[in-house]
């Protein structure tokens, strides 16, 4: 007989694969002292702790107060993943397109005050209000 909470924990295990998440995690604390990165794996573990925590207490009241139900989420959560995969499938991931277009922008707009001179306080008078026509 297996028990169920075994059963999780191996589908969790094999989903978040830690051994595989090495490869991503290693480079980025590299640089850093073994007590920081002691630290930071103190500070990531509590909060995953208190966030699943949470979720476990609040999240079932919460659905049945909003009048959702686990097969409504789960289906709405499926449809969004699709919508979100497609495009990355088709090779036409407009995120990052899109921040780099929003970078260029504030680049140019940057360039663009550079350049400006600056209005000198004698450029505001030749501007004469207009005068009511008769």
């Amino acid at each position: 007989m297996t028990h169920p909470a075994l059963i999780l924990f191996l589908a969790l295990f094999g989903l978040y694969s830690p051994v595989a998440a090495l490869a991503s995690y290693l480079p980025i604390v590299r640089p850093y002292e073994h007590r920081d990165v002691n630290r930071l794996a103190l500070g990531l573990a509590l909060n995953v702790a208190v966030f699943v925590l949470v979720a476990l207490w609040v999240g079932e009241p919460l659905l049945k107060l909003l009048g959702i139900s686990t097969a409504a989420l789960t289906a709405t959560g499926g449809i969004a993943l699709a919508y979100a995969a497609i495009p990355l499938m088709r090779g036409q991931a407009g995120a990052v397109e899109e921040l780099e277009k929003l970078q260029r922008q504030e680049e140019q707009r940057e360039q663009g005050s550079r350049r400006r001179p600056s209005p000198s306080p004698t450029s505001s008078r030749s501007c004469s209000p207009r005068s009511p026509s008769p």
